[in-house]
């Protein structure tokens, strides 16, 4: 894939977040700063009890790409991972 390719790209990230105040935001904006046509970045919050969650919703406030889930607990890599994966659209999907 050459940069083009990848500028007009539809590109989607899936990050997995528990007590990530530190990371997080420079994680998102990171990702956010890439240049792609179409981004996606689905985050799930894994029941952070630090500030992880509120910084979260600041930024999905900010940037509608971010599509946030908090969990009440943590559920740990799969189950959060697969979570995420599930509501993230298909390449089939006509939402896209």
């Amino acid at each position: 894939m050459n940069i083009l390719d990848f500028i007009n790209s539809k590109t989607s990230f899936i990050i997995l977040a528990w007590n990530s105040e530190k990371y997080i935001e420079s994680c998102l904006r990171s990702v956010l700063a890439l240049e792609c046509a179409r981004l996606d970045v689905r985050i799930i919050d894994n029941g952070s009890a630090d500030c992880t969650p509120d910084i979260i919703a600041k930024l999905a406030k900010e940037d509608e790409r971010i599509h946030p889930i908090y969990e009440p607990m943590n559920l740990g890599t799969t189950v959060s991972r697969n979570c995420l994966l599930y509501t993230s659209p298909s390449p089939r999907d006509k939402r896209q």
